[in-house]
């Protein structure tokens, strides 16, 4: 997550330092990890109270600039199972990510190596929970929230899916068009949502240099990715459809 984010601001402050970095820069949808380093030696990765510190940082932060999504980060030399637990206890209420750091002498230079061993939990939107199971739909709705046309698009993509899984078919319900196993089961890893003259497209995939280097590479016209979803949305026309 942090491989695809800018430098945003650096402050110093009272005897410590103040890192803002942001995801999808110019994005107004980007999220700021906020880190607060102190000017110590090291930091104990059983210091609770740091923890507290951090999470009164990020909600004063958010606060202060409500029109980001904000993720605190916690970084410690050592982060003992005990510490883990802790700050376990907060990811899910408070965006979290703790960053082991590991200091290593290369020559007569000194390098940093961080570690993720903590990852911010994301929660699932709610049409994609039960509340999308308790609003089924079916083809009709779509057309008349759409058009025929482009619910016919929702039909071409899906002919792409079945070049890696034949088995699974469209899946109606009022917040998205999704995917699942003939026997039902949802397997949602893309969904449509078809408009009046295109049809939006949402991939659940974890950012990588390589896709974002085959979607620029066909063509695609592809929305900036969403990070707090986890998930490359774009959009087509039937006009400009094509199959590569």
């Amino acid at each position: 997550m942090l491989s695809h984010a800018k430098p945003f601001i650096t402050q110093r402050l009272r005897g410590r330092v103040n890192i803002f970095r942001a995801d999808n820069a110019g994005n107004k949808s980007a999220e700021r990890f906020v880190l607060r380093v102190p000017f110590i030696a090291r930091i104990e990765a059983d210091n609770t109270a740091w923890t507290l510190i951090e999470s009164e940082y990020w909600d004063i932060e958010r606060k202060r600039y409500p029109q980001y999504e904000h993720c605190a980060v916690l970084v410690a030399e050592d982060i003992t199972s005990r510490f883990l637990n802790v700050i376990s206890l907060f990811n899910g209420s408070i965006p979290l990510i703790a960053l082991q750091m590991q200091a290593l002498k290369v020559g007569e230079h000194t390098t940093l190596i961080f570690t993720k061993v903590l990852d911010e939990l994301s929660r699932g939107l709610v049409d994609e929970d039960e509340d999308a199971e308790a609003a089924p739909a079916d083809r009709t709705y779509w057309e008349k929230r759409g058009t025929k046309a482009t619910v016919q698009l929702a039909d071409e993509l899906l002919g792409i899916v079945h070049e890696i899984d034949p088995s699974l078919e469209l899946r109606y319900n009022r917040y998205y068009i999704g995917l699942s196993t003939k026997e039902g089961q949802p397997f949602n890893f893309a969904q449509f949502r078809p408009r009046k003259s295109t049809i939006n497209l949402e991939i659940h995939l974890p950012r990588s240099d390589d896709i974002d280097k085959k979607i620029d590479e066909s063509g695609v016209e592809a929305l900036d990715y969403e990070t707090k979803w986890e998930r490359y949305p774009s959009h087509f026309a039937q006009r400009r459809y094509r199959k590569a």
